[in-house]
This record gives C-alpha cells, structure tokens and sequence, in this order.
C-alpha cells in the first residue's frame, strides 16, 4: 500500500472513527460525572436528615426531662394542662431547630412538601416513643 492510499485511508476512515470514539467517551464520562455529583448530593441530603431527624429526638428527650416531668409532678393528677403541653411541644420545637440548623432544615425541605408538618410529627412521633419507653 503506497502513502498516498494510506493517507486516504486514515483521512476516511480512522479519523472519523476516533471522532465518534472520542465523543462517545466524553458524553460517558460527561454522564458518569453527573452520576457521581447527584450520588454525592443524595448522601449530603441524607446525611442531614438523619441529623435533623437526631435533633427532634434528642430535644424531645430534653424536654420531657428537664419541662415535662416537672410539670406532671407539679400537676394533681399528674397530666400536662392543653397550656402545658403547648408549652413543651413549642420548647420541643425550638430546640429541636437550634439543633438541627439551617442545612438540616434545609435537607428536609428538600425532600418534604411541608417543614412545619413534618416537624410536628416527628415531635408527636417522639413524644409517643418516650412514653412507651417510661
């Protein structure tokens, strides 16, 4: 094979087919990176629900602690007035927020319509369990 019919060979059918090899391997690598951006994103996100989902936990248990029990014991029969509960499930509620921080609010957000709604329940939620573990 002379020069010349080598050179028209590369020219018509090696370099477009590197052409094509190169950009399959960009849009793949492209694709690949996308992946890993969004797996990273996912573990973030979790990362801090789980956080946020700790905060509520651990204020309830505060609070129950350091509010409730002192209430019930002040109370005749024992049992939180609608006022009282109130108070400790807004108490719940601000530490519950301090705790988890901006990014923890911020994950569930993402992830759940309503905040409000989903931080009332978790603080009944929590509530529940205390009282099944007293």
């Amino acid at each position: 094979m002379s020069q010349e019919n080598l050179n028209i060979v590369i020219t018509g059918v090696v370099v477009p087919i590197l052409t094509a090899l190169t950009i399959l391997l960009v849009n793949y690598l492209n694709a690949k990176a996308e992946e890993v951006k969004a797996k990273m994103h996912n573990d973030e996100v979790k990362k801090y629900i789980d956080i946020a989902n700790e905060a509520v936990c651990v204020a309830v248990g505060a609070v129950a602690q350091t509010m409730v029990d002192g209430l019930k014991k002040a109370a005749e029969d024992g049992v939180l007035s609608s006022e009282e509960a109130s108070a400790a499930f807004n108490e719940a509620k601000a530490k519950s927020l301090a705790i988890m921080g901006v990014a923890g609010q911020e994950a569930v957000k993402e992830l759940y319509a309503d905040f409000d709604q989903w931080l009332a329940a978790k603080i009944e939620f929590y509530v529940g369990a205390n009282k099944k573990g007293a």
